[in-house]
């Protein structure tokens, strides 16, 4: 099978970005984007940042490559973007099909990475043009992407069922945890207020990103809530010692809760574990140290019931802007339980949480494989072309 520079059968265009600072965040002008981070999964996702003084403009169904760390991975454009420095765009000649080569360099990613600059992780418009692909009939080239794209329904079915099962999954344990404080309430309740002292800040007096530091105490953001019932602390930046000391209200213990109460994070929890080192968090999260009239787990739990979402969905009624309010949390009613129910309570949760984890665990191995399945198909179906 011939095979030929890349850029003989099309157009590498290197991005550019604007000279200056013309970019703007309220949708005039044309759709900026600068590399990787804005990418969906085979198209880009939505633009965050628009420019009036274009440059390097890349066409609707261009290949999008990432050119810088990291390098290779590839999107279609949807609509008429100016591209950055990190970004390079691929317009497919009258002898390619747009679909075929993006497969193809799909395909030859891991290689393209493999080859990058050592120093910089980038690669040039050169570079690109001279990758060798397959030159085949038009004909050819349709009849691969329509092998390719029905193997690759059958695995996003595949992957679209692992999901299913792990929403559902969430979403029994959340009707079992409401179901659990129904079953044991004695009836009564008190304001979330009256059972942990909650301490967030409006702001750090000024506190930026240039003041983070490479060590020093812990700075915690919504990050740190994703990552399953305990605060991932890996998450966390850095900042000064004297920073640190401005807010003690929010130095947080073992046995702490938080809770995102503002932007796209809004509603995540976590419980805190050890604490190995001075930490704190900054302004989107609120601290909640819950007293002794109650356990940290039960609390937690109850901030993951169907319950407590629906009173949260209350709160925020037809708010454009997300954002919960201390003092509307502190009013939000407990379903007070005995001690002793409480620890039962958490037994019972602690025992389907165990098989949650389990269930998580099996579908992200699932879903490691599912996308080495994805691969071997690529490399199987190129394979049988050279």
């Amino acid at each position: 099978m011939k095979l030929v520079p890349l850029g003989s059968v099309a157009e590498v265009i290197a991005g550019q970005s604007p000279e200056g600072k013309y970019y703007n965040s309220s949708g005039h002008g044309v759709p900026f984007y600068q590399g990787k981070k804005e990418f969906g999964d085979k198209f880009l996702g939505a633009p965050t940042t628009w420019t009036t003084k274009t440059t390097k403009l890349s066409r609707p169904r261009d290949i999008l490559m990432s050119v810088r760390a990291p390098v290779g991975p590839i999107n279609f454009a949807t609509e008429e973007i100016c591209i950055g420095r990190g970004l390079a765009a691929i317009r497919a000649g009258k002898d390619l099909d747009k679909e075929f080569l993006f497969y193809f360099l799909l395909h030859k990613q891991p290689d393209i990475s493999g080859n990058a600059g050592a120093v910089f992780d980038s690669i040039n418009k050169d570079q690109i043009g001279s990758i060798p692909i397959p030159l085949l009939s038009l004909e050819k080239q349709r009849e691969i992407v329509e092998k390719l794209e029905n193997a690759f329904a059958e695995i996003e079915s595949l992957s679209e069922r692992s999901n299913s099962m792990l929403l559902s999954a969430n979403q029994m344990l959340s009707s079992l945890i409401a179901s659990w404080i129904t079953g044991l309430s004695t009836g009564m309740s008190a304001k979330l207020g009256e059972l942990a002292e909650l301490k967030g800040r409006i702001g750090w007096r000024g506190l930026t990103a240039k003041e983070y530091t490479e060590t020093g105490p812990l700075f915690l953001s919504v990050h740190s809530l994703n990552h399953g019932h305990y605060v991932d602390f890996a998450r966390a930046f850095h900042i000064s010692q004297d920073r640190y000391d401005e807010s003690p209200e929010i130095q947080i213990q073992e046995g702490y809760i938080l809770i995102a109460k503002d932007g796209a994070g809004l509603g995540k929890v976590a419980m805190v574990g050890e604490v190995k080192e001075p930490t704190t968090v900054n302004s989107s999260l609120l601290v909640v140290k819950p007293n002794a009239q109650v356990r940290t787990k039960y609390l937690y739990c109850y901030f993951l019931s169907d319950a407590f979402k629906a009173l949260i969905a209350s709160r925020l009624g037809g708010s454009t802007v997300p954002h919960l309010y201390q003092r509307d949390i502190a009013q939000i009613p407990v379903a007070l339980l005995e001690p002793d129910q409480q620890d039962e309570f958490i037994v019972r949760f602690d025992t389907a949480a165990e098989l949650l984890d389990k269930l998580i665990s099996n579908l992200e191995k699932r879903a490691k494989l599912i996308l080495e399945l994805k691969n071997s198909v690529l490399s199987h179906t190129f394979a049988l072309v050279n």
